[in-house]
């Protein structure tokens, strides 16, 4: 797996790639693990709606300032004169 993701040292990388020319079941191998690694860096994956849901909710309940329905209720400032 480093090997595929370049992370091998020179020396590592030499004796790879001697075992991938002296082993055709190895070359086979790896040849497999090159195509899935360049499939699975092509997937895009974003978050379902009911997770962005869920953590929209989540951060209304810790912060409910930032709920759109409490429109023109905003947070007082040490420097504000009215209090609540």
């Amino acid at each position: 797996m480093r090997f595929l993701y370049q992370e091998t040292t020179e020396k590592e990388e030499e004796e790879i790639h001697r075992a991938l020319e002296e082993d055709q079941n190895l070359l086979e191998a790896y040849k497999e693990l090159c195509s899935i690694k360049n499939q699975l860096d092509c997937v895009k994956m974003e978050p379902s709606s009911s997770s962005i849901l869920n953590i929209l909710a989540y951060s209304r309940r810790r912060n409910p300032l930032s709920d759109p329905k409490n429109e023109g209720f905003s947070e007082k400032t040490s420097n504000d004169k009215n209090t609540f």
